[in-house]
């Protein structure tokens, strides 16, 4: 053996080295050497690479982000450029400037008689390049025009180009583009910023229609000849070298639009520096890092940082090989991601790629940094792990040998004391030398330990008594509690018992005055049957509860012989016969002719099958039920099986429990008692009783009997037994609703639906309700209440809440689906009255909760107030809709008034004389034509009579202006007699009857020509006017009639601020003498004397004033005078504020410098 360290040796083995630690202490050190170093080593190689993995990630993070700045900035700066350009070739200047009247298309044209010489004599213009530099005329030319066109040809685009020129080398110089070209739709270049020499040459046959710039203005005459709509039409022609400058550029174009018409092309010449300068920004790429955009022609569309040989410039030279790296196909084929490659001057790089999509072309954008540079951060980290971990490793050695040492001599102190407590020696003290480490922890922890298991033996102790003396309590309260339980079984038993004698009293003497029938009505006898026929269903619950009270204690004494199963099967089969009614129900035996007898109560037998029967009856609506029998070994199974509603899964195991329904879907019926007694009966036979079911396909109820070996005797149930249990058994048959002496009710009375399923509810709440004055809607389910709803409507419903099918909890929640409570009101009758079940109705949408039994005169206080409350509320809303309707009238009546009176200023403009007048030849409403052919004004002549005008009186010249005849009138115009051509028109003006009268003459033929050269000139020559000012005076020097359309023409557009100062000022004062006065318009005219106020369908009018409140209805010649009045009247007799004051005030003065300003 040779040994290498203490405590360590290495043994020779025929087949390994075995490398043993001998004693506690080394193996301690080897256990905490391992321990901490091979977590150590886990940790740093994992930190090593999971930071170096983030490195990288972050890193191809930031080149992504780089990429996706930069990748919406090129983005956005062509989409800039884009709408930058769209919204110029809209705009007034663009249009303008290439129009074929003042723009350059017209001046251009007129340079020569054909394109050829204009397009010579524009290139002949300016010095090429220069911009706007004229040279000298060449002598040697061969081009000789006439000397007036030669001027006035240049003179024309002189003035254009001085016009425009200054604008379009402003943008040129203050933006990135090189040039701006306009060009026609001939293709004629007939402006350019730079004058080089494809300036005034023709795009589409000249020598430079391969060149970029006409290429780019040949996809957009195609889009235009293609029909497109030129809104949407915008060209992009990529970089290429401009073989005039030398540049290289790209050009960008959209059609100008004027007056909705194309009238050229303009076309940018685009330069790349501003994609240099996106490029050039480097926040975040290092020393190595850079950005790189690429065309698909793999030539740079960016000046590359690293190397400046790779610029725009020398990429578009003959010599420059186009970038074929992988990386460049990758990213112009359309992918995106990040990876290593080798850069376009073949250095390794960790690169971000992706494509950029300028408008139809496709770019290669890329950023890349070097792996050196990338990844140094992570060869630094590599470095330092490696320096930790050796020095981590010799202190790991030197602490493992100090912490195994200083923990042996304690712990085998420890372990001794531990043995002496395992030996039970529970009060044995532990004493260890106390050391302020984990082992004097540890020894604590053995001390605490042995004090804690002393004192769990010592609780645990004191638990058991105290869980024996718990024990003999509860028995003593079970005891108590079986004791209590027994009292209440028979409390309900002798209860029972008690009942008999009351309801044999209440029976007997209703029985014996229905036989006497002494002074009684048919409706009495009728009354009588109802209370019997009620008395023996309270007893058949008071003969459920006694058998159930002696099955339970076992006092319940069964009968067992030999019974004939097939004759009590069709003696139980009669009996049910009545429960059917009117169901669509059959009841069907098909159960063996011979059937042996079986050993059972006969009576009880006939009590259980009569129970399953008449279960399968009440819960099956349609369909049939089937009793069959069949022997099975020892045992006779009988099986009733239905149609019907069936059992939920979850409900079949509690349905033989007492007081449970046999489904919950179904409201209560009954006291839930009857499938209880039948089950114990049943075993009380040696019996047993089964069910199967399934919802909405029906149950089977068998239940199994032991065969008799005697033979059955016959049945001991005699005729009056058999009569007997059919007058319980059988339903009550109420009197025919329309068969009663009740008196009828008005046909006008509250109609009410009653819904009930016990007819004698329903017969009750009828004699109640009817002679009341109510009529009355039975109903006997919730299905049917709903279906009588929506086919007539009630005005309150008496709603029952347990009802089979439906509840009326359900019922009221469906209804208020439609009906809310406002107008149909829900009184709920009902059994329940804990305070869940009011609280439920009420939140199902009832209105009312009466619990029954219950007082009529609290029903019929309930009913009255229900009905008032809901006739309140229907007068309430009825009161609401008229309201509304009148307003709404109201307004409809103010925007008729205002469209008639826009319609009566349309009137007044045009150029037919016309006049309205009323029965009394008082004129309502006058002409400007007619004003102007009397000489008068049409506000002077409103509320004058027409009589003042006419040669003789109307009532003279025309008798009935009913007549729709054409009439000559003899008017007095400039004080000379002149007949007019009148037609008379009935019609209705403000509510009142009037007549249109409409008046013609025949006008000088001069006159005619005057007028139609008027209108021509003012809608031809508009636009002129607003261009050049210089066409009115030449308009004016051509005298006469000319002159006066030129005065006319400056006239309106001298009055223009005049007449919306008149509209401010009149508007301002109106709205200050509402705010500060609270009155209207109305009492502003009256008040002020300075407008007539007009009666209208009995309300007053301000026809007049409201002309001065909008441009459109402002008389030709308004009156200033009365509108500064009016003002200053507000002003001295308004209480106004300072504001509203000074604001009125300086309103009123504007107009008045305005109105002396006219001559």
């Amino acid at each position: 053996m040779l040994r290498l360290v203490t405590g360590f040796s290495i043994e020779n083995h025929p087949m390994k080295w075995i490398f043993k630690p001998r004693g506690l202490r080394p193996q301690l050190m080897l256990a905490f050497f391992m321990l901490a170093m091979v977590p150590f080593l886990v940790v740093t190689l994992f930190f090593l690479y999971s930071h170096g993995k983030d490195l990288t990630t972050q890193t191809s993070n930031h080149l992504v982000s780089v990429r996706n700045i930069k990748k919406n900035q090129l983005e956005d700066y062509f989409g800039n450029l884009k709408e930058q350009i769209i919204n110029f070739s809209q705009q007034d200047f663009a249009g303008n400037s290439i129009g074929r009247f003042y723009g350059f298309t017209g001046a251009f044209e007129k340079l020569g008689t054909t394109p050829q010489e204009a397009r010579a004599r524009a290139q002949a213009r300016y010095v090429p390049g220069s911009w706007d530099q004229l040279q000298k005329p060449d002598s040697t030319s061969d081009i000789e025009p006439s000397i007036s066109a030669l001027i006035l040809a240049d003179e024309m685009y002189g003035r254009v180009h001085q016009r425009f020129h200054r604008g379009y080398a402003d943008m040129v110089r203050k933006s990135n583009y090189s040039d701006i070209f306009l060009i026609d739709l001939n293709g004629d270049v007939v402006y350019s910023v730079t004058k080089h020499a494809n300036f005034a040459t023709n795009l589409l046959s000249g020598p430079y229609q391969s060149s970029g710039l006409g290429s780019t203005f040949a996809k957009i005459k195609r889009r235009l000849d293609g029909g497109q709509k030129p809104q949407q039409i915008f060209e992009f022609t990529d970089f290429g070298r401009n073989e005039l400058t030398g540049q290289v550029v790209a050009y960008m174009a959209a059609p100008v639009m004027q007056y909705d018409y194309v009238r050229g092309v303009v076309i940018f010449e685009l330069l790349p520096d501003k994609l240099n300068q996106i490029m050039a920004e480097r926040e975040g790429l290092g020393e190595t890092g850079e950005t790189i955009l690429i065309g698909p022609d793999k030539r740079m569309r960016a000046n590359a940082w690293l190397a400046p040989e790779f610029s725009v410039e020398n990429s578009f030279r003959p010599n420059f090989r186009p970038l074929q790296t992988p990386l460049v196909v990758k990213a112009l084929s359309g992918e995106q991601g990040v990876g290593l490659f080798r850069s376009y001057h073949d250095d390794e790089v960790l690169a971000a790629y992706t494509q950029v999509k300028v408008f139809d072309t496709e770019w290669a954008f890329i950023a890349e940094i070097s792996t050196s540079e990338a990844y140094r951060p992570i060869r630094q980290l590599e470095t330092l792990v490696i320096l930790l971990g050796a020095g981590s490793l010799l202190l790991l050695i030197l602490f493992s040998r100090w912490l195994s040492h200083s923990i042996t001599a304690p712990l085998r102190s420890l372990t001794a004391a531990a043995e002496q407590v395992a030996d039970g020696a529970l009060d044995h003290p532990i004493a260890i030398e106390r050391t302020d480490d984990d082992i004097d922890r540890l020894a604590q922890a053995f001390r605490h330990m042995q004090r804690s298991v002393k004192d769990k033996i010592e609780l645990i102790e004191r638990q058991t008594q105290e869980l024996q003396q718990q024990v003999k309590l509860t028995h003593k309260q079970n005891l108590s509690l079986q004791q209590a339980d027994k009292l209440k079984d028979e409390l309900l038993a002798n209860t029972s018992h008690e009942l008999r004698t009351p309801i044999h009293g209440i029976k007997g003497m209703a029985e014996s005055m229905l036989a006497s029938q002494q002074d009684l009505t048919e409706g009495q006898q009728k009354q009588l049957g109802l209370i019997i026929k009620s008395a023996d269903g309270l007893a058949r619950l008071v003969d459920d509860l006694l058998d159930y009270h002696q099955m339970r204690y076992g006092q319940l004494e069964i009968h067992p012989q030999p019974v004939s199963s097939k004759g009590v099967i069709r003696l139980v089969l009669d009996l049910c016969q009545h429960l059917v009614q009117a169901k669509p129900l059959t009841l069907v035996d098909i159960s063996p002719v011979e059937l042996p007898p079986v050993l059972a109560d006969e009576q009880r037998l006939e009590q259980v099958l009569y129970n399953l029967v008449g279960n399968a009856i009440k819960y099956t609506p349609q369909g049939k039920v089937v009793l069959s029998a069949l022997v099975e070994g020892n045992f006779l199974r009988i099986k009733v099986t239905d149609t019907g509603i069936g059992i939920a899964p979850d409900h079949l195991e509690h349905i033989f429990e007492p007081l449970v329904q046999m489904s919950p879907e179904v409201s209560k019926q009954g006291a839930g008692l009857g499938l209880s007694i039948t089950r114990q009966l049943v075993h009380l036979m040696g019996g047993e009783l089964f069910v199967e079911s399934e919802p909405s396909v029906g149950s089977t109820f068998a239940f199994t009997l032991p065969l008799a070996s005697g033979k059955a005797g016959s049945l001991t149930l005699d005729s009056r037994q058999i009569e007997h249990q059919l007058v319980r058994q059988q339903p009550l048959i109420l009197p025919d609703w329309e068969s009663d002496d009740l008196p009828p009710p008005p046909e006008d009375a509250p109609l009410i639906l009653v819904v009930d399923d016990e007819p004698i509810n329903l017969h009750i709440l009828r004699h109640l309700l009817q002679p009341c004055g109510y009529r009355i809607l039975p109903s006997s389910d919730g299905h049917d209440a709903l279906a009588k709803l929506a086919q007539e409507p009630v005005d309150l419903i008496l709603l029952d809440v347990m009802m089979p099918t439906l509840s009326g909890f359900d019922v009221c929640r469906r209804l208020r689906q439609q009906h809310p409570k406002e107008k149909l009101p829900v009184l709920l009758l009902t059994a329940l009255n804990q305070p869940k079940d009011i609280e439920e109705g009420f939140n199902a949408g009832a209105n009312d909760y009466l619990v029954k039994p219950f007082c009529k005169e609290e029903l019929f206080a309930r009913v009255r107030a229900l009905l008032e409350a809901s006739a309140g509320r229907a007068s309430l809303v009825e009161n609401r809709l008229l309201k509304q309707e009148i307003e709404h009238r109201l307004l409809l009546q103010e925007q008729l008034h205002q469209d008639q009176e826009r319609l009566l200023g349309l009137l007044g403009e045009g150029a037919d004389p016309m006049v309205f007048i009323d029965g009394q030849s008082t004129v309502l409403f006058a002409s400007r034509a007619l004003a102007r052919l009397l000489g008068q004004e049409p506000e002077a002549m409103e509320g004058q009579p027409l009589d003042d005008w006419l040669a003789s009186p109307l009532t003279s010249q025309w008798p009935d202006l009913h007549d729709r005849g054409e009439q000559q009138l003899a008017f007095l115009v400039a004080g000379q007699k002149d007949e007019l051509n009148a037609r008379a028109l009935p019609i209705s003006l403000g509510g009142q009857a009037a007549f249109a009268l409409t008046l013609s003459t025949e006008l000088r033929q001069d006159e005619n020509r005057v007028m139609a050269l008027e209108n021509a000139l003012k809608s031809l020559s508009r636009q002129a006017i607003i261009e050049d000012g210089q066409l009115l005076g030449e308009l004016s020097r051509l005298g006469g009639e000319f002159r006066s359309l030129a005065d006319d023409l400056i006239r309106q557009q001298d009055d223009e601020p005049l007449r919306r100062a008149l509209v401010d000022t009149m508007r301002l004062t109106l709205d200050a003498w509402q705010q500060s006065t609270g009155k209207g318009k109305i009492v502003l005219a009256e008040k002020s004397k300075l407008w007539r106020v007009y009666m209208d369908r009995s309300s007053p009018q301000t026809r007049t004033l409201d002309k001065y409140l909008s441009l459109d209805t402002l008389p030709k010649a308004p009156r200033w005078k009365t509108v500064v009045a009016t003002a200053e009247y507000v002003l001295s007799h308004g209480p106004l504020n300072e504001a509203q004051r000074q604001q009125l005030h300086h309103s009123a003065q504007t107009l008045r410098q305005l109105a002396n300003r006219k001559p």
